[in-house]
């Protein structure tokens, strides 16, 4: 079966790609190669594209200095005064200690008065059938 290739073709690129990068397995190889071989189109195809595979390869690849990058953007950012600077103010800093004071004393104080005003009934049996009658403070008996 004869398979015209074309490199316009995604699932065509991919098979070549693959071809190329040896990231076929030995049978997917060698069935690549036995229909590549059987049209002379195919055979130019691949030797051109197996030659600049092979260019490309040998290119050195650019790596980017990419703290250079950060530095520059900063640098130009601040240069522009789009960067602003976080200044702590001391009264700031005050206004929360004062609050946090403020809400420990609250809290405090209200754990203090619930326990104050909270009235313990304590009842005592002295051994005779009696009933005991309490107002609460809600008016209910």
């Amino acid at each position: 079966m004869t398979m015209k290739l074309n490199i316009n073709i995604a699932k065509h690129s991919k098979l070549i790609a693959r071809y190329l990068a040896n990231e076929m397995s030995s049978a997917e190889h060698t069935e690549f190669e036995k229909r590549v071989n059987i049209d002379k189109e195919n055979e130019q195809l691949i030797a051109n594209m197996k030659k600049d595979w092979e260019q490309v390869g040998s290119l050195p690849q650019h790596q980017p200095n990419v703290n250079k990058a950060w530095n520059n953007l900063y640098n130009k950012l601040e240069s522009e005064e789009l960067i602003t600077q976080a200044i702590k103010s001391s009264r700031f800093v005050w206004t929360k200690i004062a609050a946090t004071i403020a809400l420990l004393i609250i809290a405090g104080s209200l754990l203090f008065m619930s326990n104050f005003w909270s009235t313990k009934v304590v009842v005592e049996s002295a051994g005779q059938d009696a009933t005991l009658v309490h107002a609460l403070p809600d008016g209910s008996i």
